[in-house]
């Protein structure tokens, strides 16, 4: 019998990533917003492009250029390395590995320094395939070219749009909510179950 698969997105699922974002965002920008209030409007489902509008005041002009700097300085290895692993992420990886198939999905610019992070972080054993969209494909296309996913597996995620991606593929979507958005808002998109404690995930995917 072929074994189930868990897929995770990476950066506020099983890593927190939330320090690298908000310094960054300070940085830029010179904001007086303190890291509770910045990660409470962005929890909000407020996007970058309408925070800078909203809260700052950018142009459509200065925004495009905000995006592209953003891009271009949020994976550099220095700033990857305040990310760290979200407690009691890899008991659950040690308890799901010899019952699924364990894949990281995400929309990360660099294979390589995914790949360097996880090593580094102690967790890339645990996963079958560490799988980075480089922004040059989505989530649903790279699952779909490594693999045929069944109604039996699972995807967990942060965001409205790995919900979404778990009912594109046909396949269980577990919502985290410590992650990019509140469980209010997660429940919107209607996901099979929300986790509020990572062991959660462990609690469902073995039911």
């Amino acid at each position: 019998m072929t074994a189930k698969s868990v897929f995770f997105d990476l950066d506020g699922t099983l890593i927190n990533s939330q320090r690298r974002l908000y310094d960054l965002f300070i940085e830029m920008t010179g904001a007086d917003l303190s890291y509770d209030r910045y990660w409470e409007i962005k929890r909000a489902r407020i996007n970058q492009k309408d925070f800078l509008k909203k809260y700052l005041n950018y142009s459509d002009e200065n925004v495009a250029s905000f995006k592209k700097e953003w891009l271009r300085k949020i994976e550099e290895p220095e700033r990857l390395k305040t990310d760290f692993v979200v407690d009691g992420a890899e008991a659950l990886l040690e308890k799901l590995k010899n019952e699924f198939n364990l894949y990281i999905v995400t929309n990360r610019q660099s294979q390589a320094l995914t790949d360097r992070q996880l090593v580094d972080l102690s967790i890339a054993k645990y996963f079958k395939g560490i799988w980075a969209t480089e922004q040059k494909t989505t989530k649903t296309d790279i699952i779909r070219r490594y693999m045929h996913p069944s109604s039996e597996d699972f995807f967990v995620g942060d965001t409205g749009e790995d919900i979404k991606d778990a009912h594109e593929l046909n396949i269980r979507s577990i919502a985290v909510s410590w992650g990019t958005l509140s469980k209010d808002i997660l429940s919107e998109y209607k996901p099979d179950f929300i986790a509020e404690r990572i062991e959660d995930i462990g609690q469902y995917c073995t039911l």
